[in-house]
């Protein structure tokens, strides 16, 4: 796997998503989450399945992060043996250890704060519609993460209410030289499921 695939890879074990529910839009009825778990609905049993790509003429790698414990205020995230956590406040969720968040509360476009030591993220887009194998959904937050101030090593992510993580994309320099951008889309949501492989992608 490239280090562009690598950084993707670490990415979604850091969001620490699955289901084989597919949905048309986003969820129907009010809300059960309110605030910013509505972007990132955290509950035990919860999953989201990935599709990771590096290229669209190569097989995909299915990753699925399961919400294996949650107390309202710490959740705990599982991606294949690595688990990662999580802290919700009213404020936002924070990465733990590190204390850095990934969601801040209220989300407002053009937002900012520091991450990784150089490292920032920023709200660049609070309603987006993005369409993915789980369906398409609307009101969706795009954050982008920036290290060091390269803009050659960025990741996006898309959050989506009711849903959680739907697109993430990290770009960064190829052996080439120029920037490549890969991307894991969501591509199943919901409560623990067995997921089939997806025999197209990955024969």
């Amino acid at each position: 796997m490239s280090r562009v695939g690598r950084l993707l890879a670490a990415l979604v074990v850091l969001l620490a998503g699955c289901g084989s529910n597919k949905a048309s839009g986003n969820a129907k009825g009010p809300s059960k989450f309110t605030g910013v778990l509505r972007y990132y609905p955290l509950e035990p049993g919860m999953q989201w399945s990935f599709m990771l790509r590096e290229s669209p003429s190569l097989p995909g790698l299915l990753v699925v992060t399961k919400v294996v414990a949650f107390d309202g205020a710490f959740a705990e995230l599982r991606t294949g043996t690595s688990t990662k956590a999580l802290r919700v406040g009213p404020d936002g969720i924070l990465r733990e250890p590190q204390h850095t968040y990934l969601l801040r509360w209220p989300i407002v476009a053009g937002a900012k704060w520091p991450t990784s030591p150089g490292a920032t993220m920023e709200v660049t887009a609070v309603d987006r519609q993005v369409t993915v194998d789980a369906g398409t959904f609307e009101g969706c937050v795009e954050t982008t993460e920036r290290f060091g101030g390269d803009e050659a090593k960025v990741l996006r992510t898309t959050f989506c209410p009711d849903v959680g993580p739907v697109l993430l994309e990290a770009t960064a320099l190829g052996l080439e030289g120029g920037p490549v951008t890969q991307r894991a889309t969501l591509r199943a949501f919901g409560p623990g499921q067995i997921i089939a492989p997806d025999k197209k992608a990955d024969p």
